[in-house]
C-alpha cells in the first residue's frame, strides 16, 4: 500500500453468472480526501461499494483501507473496522424515532454481546451512555436534535437523508461510502450537504461518493473516478474528467455535461 494512500482497491472482478459486473477495477484514495465514483447506470458502481462493505465477495482483488484487507470480512467486520455507508434508496426505520434510528448505529459498532452484558452490568451501562452521548451528538451534527423522539417517517425527504448521514457517522467511521447522496435533494439541500460532507472530511473521515449530480460532483471531489461497462475509464481531477473525450463520449455526452455545469 502506497504511503499517501488511504484506501486502495486493486484489480476487482465480480461476475454475476456471464455478466462481468467490475472488470479489474483499481483507484486509490488518499487519507482526509473526497473522491468520486461516477459512470452510466449499470456500469458497476453500486456494485463496487458492496463488495467493498462485503455484501459481494469478488472473483479476484482485494480492497484495503489503513492496511486492513477488507477483502473476505462480513458487512458487520467491515463496519467494525471503521467503514460506515448510505444506500442509494433511503433505509430508516419510519415507525421508530430519530433516536432510535442512529443508536441502532452505535450499538452495532458497541461490540456489546448479550452475555457479557449479563455479567458486566456496570460497564453495560458505561457503554449505553456513551452510545447515547453519541447518538445525540450525531443528530445535533446534523441539526435533527430537536425532532430526535418524532417517528423517522414524519420527517421530510431531505431530513431522512440527512438521518442516514447520522447513523452512518454515529461511530466515527474513518472511511464513509455514499451512494448517490444529493440525489432527490432541491438546490439549498444540496448545497447543504456538501459542506456538511467537508465538515467531516475536516473532522478526519475519508469520503468515496457515488453521485449522478454532475454539479455536486465537480464542487465537492478532489479526485474522480469514470467507470463504463465495469470497466475504469480513468481517475484524475475535475477538471481532467470533465475535458476527457473519453468520459465525455462514454457517460456525460458534451451538451448534457455543459449544461449541468451551467445550471
Amino acid at each position: 500500500m502506497s504511503a499517501e494512500n488511504f484506501l486502495e482497491v486493486d484489480s476487482i472482478r465480480q461476475e454475476f453468472g456471464g455478466l462481468i459486473a467490475l472488470d479489474d477495477v483499481s483507484f486509490a484514495v488518499r487519507k482526509g480526501e473526497i473522491h468520486g465514483l461516477i459512470g452510466p447506470n449499470g456500469s458497476g458502481k453500486s456494485t463496487l461499494i458492496n463488495v467493498m462493505t462485503g455484501i459481494y465477495k469478488p472473483r479476484r482483488g482485494t480492497v484495503t483501507v489503513s492496511g486492513t484487507k477488507l477483502t473476505g470480512m462480513r458487512p458487520d467486520q467491515v463496519y467494525a473496522a471503521g467503514i460506515a455507508r448510505t444506500f442509494q434508496n433511503i433505509r430508516i426505520w419510519p415507525e421508530l424515532s430519530l433516536f432510535d434510528n442512529v443508536m441502532i448505529g452505535a450499538y452495532r459498532s458497541s461490540q456489546i454481546r448479550p452475555w457479557n452484558a449479563l455479567l458486566r452490568v456496570r460497564k453495560l451501562k458505561q457503554r449505553v451512555n456513551g452510545m447515547e452521548e453519541a447518538t445525540l451528538d450525531a443528530l445535533t451534527r446534523f441539526d435533527l436534535d430537536r425532532y430526535a423522539k418524532r417517528p423517522a417517517g414524519s420527517l421530510s425527504y431531505g431530513q431522512k437523508k440527512l438521518l442516514e448521514l447520522a447513523r452512518a457517522v454515529v461511530a466515527s467511521p474513518t472511511l464513509l461510502l455514499l451512494d448517490e447522496p444529493a440525489a432527490g435533494l432541491n438546490p439549498v439541500e444540496v448545497n447543504d450537504l456538501q459542506i456538511r460532507l467537508r465538515d467531516l472530511v475536516d473532522g478526519g473521515t475519508s469520503i468515496l461518493v457515488i453521485e449522478h449530480n454532475m454539479k455536486f460532483v465537480m464542487g465537492l471531489c478532489e479526485s474522480i473516478s469514470v467507470l463504463n461497462f465495469g470497466r475504469k475509464i480513468m481517475t484524475g481531477t475535475p477538471a481532467e474528467v470533465q475535458g476527457s473525450p473519453d468520459v465525455i463520449e462514454a457517460y456525460l455526452g458534451s451538451t448534457s455535461f455543459q449544461t449541468s455545469q451551467k445550471s
